[in-house]
C-alpha cells in the first residue's frame, strides 16, 4: 500500500539522515505483533523490540521493552512523575510518532522533542533488535546503542509481571 511505502522511506531517510546502519525488512506479511514479528523472523521474543506508546497527563510516553516483557504501568508512571499513564490511541500514537499502530519503530518518529522515552535496561543486554520498521509488514534491524544515540532514553526497570 502506498502509504506503507510512505513510512517505510520516511524510516529510511531518518536513518540515513543519521548515519545508522540499520535494514528495514519487508517481511511480505502482517508483523504487528511480538509473537508474529518472532514468527516470521524466527527469532526470539527476546530480540523483539517493543516501542509501546502511553500517554499521561506528563505527556506522551514511548516505552522501549524487549518482546518478552510487559510494561507495569505503575512502575512506568511513577518513574515519570504521572499519577497514572494509559495506552494511547490510535491517533495519538499517529500524531505523536507518524506511525500507525503496529508499525511504531522505537525510533524516527514526527515529534521527539514531545516525546518521554524509556528504555527498559533488559535491551542493553541484546546488540541487535527488529522491531516495528514503519508499518505492520516491515521489521526494523537497529542496534541497541543507534536507540541509545537517537532518543536518549531514560533507562529504567518498567517491567512488569
Amino acid at each position: 500500500m502506498k502509504g506503507e511505502t510512505l513510512s517505510r522511506e520516511k524510516l529510511a531517510k531518518f536513518l540515513e539522515r543519521n548515519g545508522i546502519e540499520a535494514e528495514i525488512i519487508d517481511t511480505g506479511v502482517e508483523t504487528p505483533t511480538v509473537v508474529a514479528s518472532s514468527e516470521v523472523l524466527g527469532l526470539s521474543r527476546r530480540k523483539i523490540v517493543k516501542s509501546i506508546v502511553f500517554r499521561s497527563e506528563a505527556g506522551v510516553i514511548v516505552a522501549i521493552m524487549r518482546g518478552d516483557q510487559r510494561v507495569s504501568e505503575r512502575r512506568l508512571a511513577e518513574l515519570i512523575g504521572a499519577k497514572s499513564v494509559e495506552l494511547a490511541d490510535p491517533k495519538t500514537v499517529k500524531e505523536a510518532t507518524g506511525y500507525n499502530v503496529g508499525g511504531v519503530p522505537p525510533v524516527g518518529h514526527d515529534n521527539p522533542e514531545d516525546i518521554i522515552y524509556v528504555m527498559d535496561p533488559k535491551l542493553l543486554e541484546c546488540d541487535r533488535v527488529y522491531g516495528g520498521g514503519g508499518d505492520n509488514r516491515s521489521q526494523l534491524s537497529i542496534r541497541v546503542k543507534d536507540i541509545l544515540k537517537l532518543v536518549r532514553p531514560k533507562i529504567s526497570d518498567i517491567a512488569g509481571p
